[in-house]
Order: structure tokens, then sequence, then C-alpha cells
């Protein structure tokens, strides 16, 4: 434990300070182009994409609190809980490798990773079930959350939208999913999930420009409505 919070101080105290040079891949903090299309371009183009679904989620479910309250419960709080996640199972997972004898890449698949870490500990079974559905639920609730916001989208900006662009937007959704499934399934020799990551980060470029707009017209609004 006292190593897992080690790590954790550390690590939260780089992150903050090689911030700027890491986000920049400047100099000795540059991984390489592989490393920065797979995962950070790929990662920043998915949080882009999901911005304006889950920030007007947020902001409903959130009526009646401050600024403040949600910076705070929606960012630093959440925040500080994904740095202990991975201070926690990051400093487990390094451990459980030291102890191999004979290490076969056992992590190396980031779908089966946290079953091989949890088979490594008491209770495996229940804690893989449990994993299984916190999964499905963060799946459901994160499509039902963009299938709300774009019912809204469609239905004029209604609160409340009707159920008929929900029915239809649950629909078109399923129906890229199952696409993407039997393409993978058609082409199996072809990287299909690459390939939607280079789509990602593609179509995130406007969602990019466009929340460079919406924090401009936040931070006006703010300005306008505190004087």
């Amino acid at each position: 434990m006292i190593h897992i919070l080690k790590n954790f101080g550390l690590a939260f105290y780089h992150y903050v300070v090689d911030f700027i040079p890491l986000s920049l891949a400047l100099g000795k903090y540059n991984p390489g182009e592989n490393f920065l299309t797979d995962w950070t371009y790929y990662y920043w183009a998915f949080w882009l994409a999901w911005a304006p679904f889950t920030g007007i989620f947020i902001a409903r479910i959130s009526r009646g609190r401050t600024i403040k309250q949600m910076i705070l419960g929606s960012l630093f709080i959440p925040s500080l809980g994904s740095f202990f996640w991975f201070s926690v199972f990051g400093t487990s997972s390094f451990q459980l490798i030291e102890k191999m004898t004979n290490y076969n890449n056992e992590f190396g698949n980031v779908f089966t990773s946290i079953f091989v870490f949890l088979e490594n500990y008491p209770f495996a079974t229940i804690t893989s079930v449990i994993t299984i559905i916190l999964l499905i639920g963060f799946l459901v609730t994160s499509v039902d959350s963009a299938i709300y916001v774009l019912s809204m989208f469609t239905d004029k900006g209604k609160e409340n939208p009707k159920k008929s662009h929900r029915f239809i937007w649950a629909f078109l959704l399923f129906l890229c999913t199952e696409a993407i499934l039997l393409l993978g399934t058609f082409s199996a020799a072809k990287n299909v999930l690459t390939a939607m990551q280079k789509l990602l980060i593609i179509t995130s470029l406007p969602f990019a420009l466009l929340s460079v707009l919406i924090a401009v017209g936040l931070i006006k609004d703010y300005r306008e409505n505190k004087n």
C-alpha cells in the first residue's frame, strides 16, 4: 500500500510538472509517432468527439449547481480517482510481472489484461463478473446519454425529446455498431479497430475547433451574467 501511495504521489507530481511538454511531445517527452497515433491522438480525438454529448448531459443533470461545483465534481474529483486507479492497478501489475519467472506478455492485450490481473487475486471469478457488469453499465449509460443528446439536437433542443427521435438514433447507432462488427468478420486480415481510430482522429478535428468556440462563448456569457 505504501508503494502504491508513493507511486501515486510521484505520478501526480510529474503529471502536473510535465503536462505541457508531454502534451506537445517535446524533446525527451516525444514517445514516437506510433505511440502518439495509437494512444495520445486517439484518446484526444475520442474525448473531443464525446465532448458535446457528455458536456450537455452533465450540464443537464447538474442544474442548480455552481460552475465551481461542476468543475470540482466532473473534472478534479474524477481525475484524482483515475490517477489513483492507475496507481493501484499499475503498481500491482508491475509487481506481478516482477514475481513471474517467465513473462510471456500476458498483459500485452488491452482487452484481456484486467482479467489476467484479477486471476492473480482471490475471488477472481466474482471480481471478473463484477468487472463485466460495470463495463456493461458504462457502455449502456454512455450510449444512453449520446442518444438523449442527439435526440435533443434533432428535436429543436427540447429537454425532453420525443421517443421517436430516441428510437431513430438508437436504431442508427445499432446499425453502425453491427456494420463495424460485420466488417471485422469479413475482413479479418485488416485491423478494423485501427481503421476506426484513424477515422475518429480525422472526424474529431471539427469538434476541436468547435470546442474552442464553445469555450470562448462560455467565458463571454459568464462575464455578461456576472456583470
